[in-house]
């Protein structure tokens, strides 16, 4: 976006240069050539905008999907100490959730870590 805004200064400061002086072979090219430059530019800045869009869902998602995954912790947590579980038995089935969860698509990674984790 922010190289739009550029090029249509420049156009402009081009243009009154025009009113004021005999512009070189260099600057009647470029302003021969305004319209499609912008036009490029403009593309380019709407294509910058949803990518920057996208961004913001993917880090939202991934904010949501966090937020999720520590509420299913907790109700585990919650579900081990109401089956007569200690605290610490409680807490480490919760760790165990997690971790399942969050390696769940890579089973080597997962008995990796659960074997780290006993």
């Amino acid at each position: 976006r922010r190289d739009l805004w550029k090029a249509e200064s420049q156009f402009a400061v081009l243009e009154e240069a025009a009113q004021r002086r005999q512009l070189s072979a260099q600057e009647k090219s470029l302003l021969a050539h305004k319209d499609e430059t912008l036009e490029y530019k403009r593309q380019l800045a709407a294509l910058g905008d949803k990518v920057t869009y996208q961004e913001r869902l993917n880090a939202l998602a991934q904010q949501a999907d966090k937020f999720a995954q520590q509420q299913r912790a907790k109700r585990a947590a919650i579900d081990a100490k109401s089956r007569g579980l200690t605290d610490r038995q409680a807490e480490r089935e919760a760790t165990e959730q997690r971790l399942k969860e969050q390696y769940g698509d890579n089973p080597l990674a997962l008995n990796n870590v659960m074997s780290e984790q006993k």
